[in-house]
């Protein structure tokens, strides 16, 4: 049975879009992102960390179902590759400091021009077996605030 702590943390992204206009309501956007982990996990051994630091670049797909509104709600899911600040967190052993970041969100975006959203989103970091050791791991449902530049 797994011993993992309670997780917090928090997530900034910057959007860049792909394609100059959505298509059929699906939009294209590379997602650049940081995020923080830290945990009340204990006891940790020396290498394992209680706190994590995690970049990465995203193609991202959006599908708004309202792209006209004043508050356009949408759906998106990406992945792409990241780096982990470090290979032991918690009671894990990631393996290496390359990762994947899975995505799944769900939120809306509004302003002038629709250049800021939010959202609620889960991700899952993942080196895809790349390394004998390959403990992901699930972030708890992040409450992330984006601009699109």
């Amino acid at each position: 049975m797994d011993n993992a702590g309670q997780s917090k943390g928090g997530r900034l992204a910057i959007d860049y879009p792909l394609l100059p206009n959505n298509w059929h309501n699906f939009e294209l956007l590379l997602q650049a992102s940081a995020a923080y982990y830290d945990s009340d996990y204990e006891p940790l051994e020396p290498p394992h960390q209680n706190n994590l630091w995690v970049f990465a670049v995203t193609p991202v797909v959006r599908y708004h179902f309202t792209p006209d509104g004043t508050i356009n709600p949408f759906f998106e899911f990406g992945s792409g590759p990241g780096y982990l600040s470090t290979i032991y967190y918690e009671n894990r052993n990631l393996g290496l400091h390359f990762t994947f970041q899975n995505m799944l969100g769900a939120g809306a975006s509004f302003g002038q021009g629709h250049q800021w959203s939010a959202e609620l989103q889960i991700l899952h970091y993942s080196n895809a077996g790349i390394s004998t050791h390959n403990r992901g791991f699930t972030s708890p449902v992040f409450l992330s605030i984006g601009y699109q530049l």
